[in-house]
């Protein structure tokens, strides 16, 4: 325990990385670090060490490179040996993990903060901020050891390709004023390789020893290095696919309790991932987990159309209001709020009629008395004085089909006013004849203008005749419509209209439902902001008082269930399915228990495909691994980028585990002009804002890691977005 006075505690390592702060402990992680934490002194007596020296140690045993990372201690081993009981292993390393914001002193001025150490042998910072009820403020910090007499640690790099062989450092640690003499294995599971043998360590000393592993396949490679039984410690790293990743992806609905995901071929390393959700909220939900972009490719991200998609935000952001904190992070839901709010306060100052019935939608719901309250009574308030004496919204159509369709989103926008509905009914019987047209007639409904019966049955008949159905549920097809600012009505839009149109028929409307839900794209979104706001409208009204569902899920390939899942009725939270296979399956499905409308899934499928040469066009970037590079020492990467003249370039170089940009030789590259500045990241060094027409040249590195490492691929961006892609290398990289 520690024991401070502050009212805040934050506490990280302060060896590699920068101090921040995280959020409170699981207890599934108190009770894994009970099982390795550090042992053998508490974390004050830990505080009082000094920092280790460095000192010469003896090795023996199956060879290697001697370490110089000793340390000395002045006193006896604190060793205790048992064959039968060795050291648990230590598994547990976190970068950082207290996070304490409301610690109560009370009288006495002190409090006691419970903490479960990790398992990392390092300085811990300790941070204290207070206040007294005053206003008074105190700040101190401290500086915790926690480290063991003896210890062996594994240098492992965050991850690896398939194909990678790693020379894996191992090496222990005798901080103690005695020699120490014990058996080290090193065994290690989802890739190849294993090393065991006698090891000798002098006194304050370090031996270290290298042990081959082979990324054979894909997955999480586990390693597990003992020191007799001293200590133990287990590492883990990722072995990542070394191929180009191919994406596909769509979505479906679960329906009928069995429904088809279209295969591919992945490969021996492909992943299939299915998320299963339910209901209006559920969506919601993960539109809020899109954060206000649509994916298009794995690289790019396409803002929406700047009003129409902040009007969206707005109008999503409001629809998450009743949602529980526990599915939904309000500070997402008011960030997403606050950066919406300001493009919506210009726009409507002076809208045109076409921004006031679309302001006048999104905003649809606010409370009354608030500013957006008031900014929806001016909107609702100009689409209806713009409505002209025959009853429709022209705002400049060009064609009678595009005033149909603006009367009708005004019409929907313009609320409960019985002498607008009236006029605008008068527009569309004057217009009957267009309507025979099944997406107008489904938008002549929505509007809901449409009050006589005789009328309203014969447009319900045509959308009807129109609506194709299948597993997925029933969608309309637009067939070449356009809206009136000329932009084709896409499949999800007309869908939304007819399940407006069609809301007195509960199964029709919600097949309809079902139906957006199956288009929805997994990045997010349905197409631009006016059709994701008709969409969530939609949802809205068919399945907005609906309870999830409470079911079991399967996924299947050729009848095997290889995964499992459950949907409660107490929350909207999705359930994700993941499988791998090898690319010959002949049927791929998802199938519930209790099968339900609303109930659908989105599938990414990924495969990896053989890398190909660079791509060439009018950018280009080539990258050649440097000759000779050994660990420790600088080596030079060669590097090519060849972009227009007046293009500003981005590119991010690919590297392999453990190979880490050399900071003086980047710096003074940047001096140069090669390029603005630089970042380092896992696997890759990012080169912004390149000089205009490009730059060739050498770009230091130092690897720290031995063995035939794969890079990551490099890739070139102009003014955002993907212009051109280098295939990895292998690199080889000899030890010091």
């Amino acid at each position: 325990m520690i024991r401070m006075m502050p009212m805040l505690l934050l506490l990280s390592c302060t060896d590699d990385e920068p101090f921040h702060a995280v959020g409170a402990l699981p207890e599934e992680q108190r009770a894994a670090a009970g099982r390795g934490g550090a042992k053998g002194r508490s974390l004050l007596d830990q505080a009082a060490g000094a920092p280790a020296s460095t000192m010469p140690g003896a090795a023996e045993g199956f060879g290697g490179v001697d370490g110089l990372i000793g340390g000395l201690r002045d006193r006896k081993p604190e060793v205790e040996k048992d064959d039968e009981a060795p050291a648990p292993a230590r598994s547990w390393f976190p970068e950082s993990f207290l996070w304490a914001p409301a610690v109560e002193i009370g009288p006495t001025g002190i409090a006691t903060v419970d903490i479960a150490v990790p398992d990392s042998l390092t300085t811990w910072r300790v941070l204290g901020l207070g206040f007294s009820p005053g206003g008074a403020q105190a700040g101190a910090t401290l500086e915790v050891l926690s480290t063991l007499p003896a210890y062996v640690e594994v240098v492992v790099p965050g991850s690896l390709y398939t194909g990678d062989v790693l020379s894996l450092p191992v090496q222990v640690v005798n901080t103690t004023v005695g020699a120490l003499s014990e058996r080290l294995d090193v065994r290690i599971t989802g890739a190849g390789g294993s090393g065991s043998g006698s090891l000798s360590v002098s006194a304050g000393g370090t031996s270290a020893r290298a042990v081959q592993l082979v990324a054979d396949h894909a997955g999480t490679a586990t390693i597990l290095a003992s020191f007799g039984a001293i200590d133990s410690v287990e590492r883990t790293l990722a072995v990542r696919p070394y191929g180009r990743p191919l994406d596909r992806r769509g979505s479906g609905a679960v329906g009928g309790g069995v429904s088809a995901v279209p295969a591919g071929a992945p490969g021996p390393d492909g992943e299939l991932v299915v998320r299963v959700w339910s209901g209006a909220e559920s969506v919601i939900r993960e539109e809020l987990n899109g954060g206000g972009a649509v994916p298009l490719f794995d690289d790019t991200i396409l803002p929406r159309w700047p009003l129409a998609g902040s009007v969206y935000d707005f109008a999503l952001a409001q629809a998450a209001t009743g949602l529980d904190p526990a599915d939904v992070d309000p500070d997402v839901v008011r960030s997403m709020r606050i950066r919406a709010w300001q493009p919506l306060a210009r726009a409507g100052r002076a809208p045109s009629t076409s921004d006031a019935c679309l302001l006048a939608e999104g905003l649809r719901g606010a409370p009354t008395g608030t500013a957006e309250g008031l900014l929806l009574d001016r909107m609702v308030d100009n689409v209806r004085a713009a409505q002209a004496p025959d009853g429709s919204w022209t705002n400049g159509a060009a064609t009678v089909d595009g005033s149909l369709l603006q009367t009708a989103a005004c019409a929907l926008a313009a609320g409960d006013d019985a002498g607008v509905r009236l006029r605008t009914e008068g527009f569309f019987v004057r217009n009957r004849p267009r309507l025979d047209d099944p997406t107008l007639a489904a938008w002549a409904l929505a509007s809901g203008a449409i009050t006589e019966a005789e009328l309203r049955g014969v447009l319900q008949a045509t959308v009807k005749a129109a609506l194709v159905r299948d597993q997925n549920g029933a969608h309309l097809d637009p067939a070449g419509n356009l809206r009136p600012d000329g932009v084709p009505i896409g499949v999800a839009e007309a869908t939304a209209a007819a399940a407006l149109a069609m809301h007195d028929d509960k199964e029709l409307a919600s097949a309809l439902a079902t139906g957006l839900l199956a288009l929805r794209r997994p990045g997010g979104g349905w197409g631009d902001g006016f059709t994701n706001l008709m969409v969530l409208r939609a949802l809205g009204e068919v399945f907005g008082g609906d309870a999830a569902i409470a079911t079991d899920v399967q996924l299947l390939i050729d009848g095997v269930v290889l995964d499992t899942g459950s949907l409660v009725a107490t929350g909207h939270a999705p359930v994700t399915l993941r499988a791998r296979w090898s690319g010959n399956a002949a049927r791929i499905e998802v199938a519930a228990t209790r099968p339900s409308p609303g109930l659908v899934y989105s599938w990414h499928a990924r495969s990896y495909a053989p890398w190909g040469p660079a791509e060439v066009g009018a950018a280009e970037v080539t990258v050649v691994p440097p000759k000779n590079a050994r660990v420790g020492v600088v080596a030079n990467l060669g590097v090519n980028i060849a972009t227009p003249s007046t293009a500003s370039a981005t590119v991010a170089i690919g590297l392999p585990a453990g190979v880490r940009p050399d900071p003086a030789g980047m710096d003074a590259l940047v001096g140069q002009g090669a390029f603005a500045n630089w970042r380092a990241a896992e696997g890759s060094v990012v080169l912004e804002n390149v000089a205009h027409g490009g730059w060739s040249g050498p770009l230091p590195v130092v690897p720290a890691l031995a063995g035939r490492l794969a890079s990551g691929p490099t890739r070139l961006y102009i003014d955002s977005a993907g212009a051109a892609l280098a295939p990895p290398a292998r690199w080889s990289i000899t030890g010091p």
